[in-house]
């Protein structure tokens, strides 16, 4: 398991440290892996594009959060298309994210909706 997850991790590394740089410094790339064998985090793949994938859990509900996105858009659409059925593996009701604006009109047009804003201010 350790050797396949750096396999894919390094199919799509590029993509990956391009979407970390959004982070705000939240996580470095040994904290994804170290998060990924640790099985906090799991990696979906399709060529050389990735989406790292966490459950939240709520009291009442469970999400899929699209944590990491990043390569190209056509793969990274093609992975979008088996994030229901992942979903439904952890007993999530809802497939979330959060990203650059410009995300709302491509997912809206794969059937998402913006339900909030995120905003942010240093302390």
């Amino acid at each position: 398991m350790i050797f396949e997850t750096v396999q894919e991790w390094a199919k799509c590394r590029e993509g990956m440290l391009a979407a970390l740089t959004r982070c705000e410094g939240t996580h470095t790339e040994d904290d994804v892996i170290e998060m990924l064998l640790k099985g906090h985090l799991r990696l979906l793949t399709e060529g050389r594009s990735g989406v790292v994938v966490e459950v939240l859990a709520y009291p009442r509900q469970k999400h899929l959060n699209c944590f990491l996105v990043g390569g190209n858009l056509a793969e990274v659409l093609e992975i979008e298309k088996r994030l229901p059925a992942i979903a439904a593996q952890y007993g999530c009701c809802k497939i979330v994210c959060s990203g650059r604006h410009g995300w709302t009109k491509v997912l809206t047009e794969h059937g998402w909706k913006v339900v909030t804003t995120y905003m942010q201010k240093e302390v």
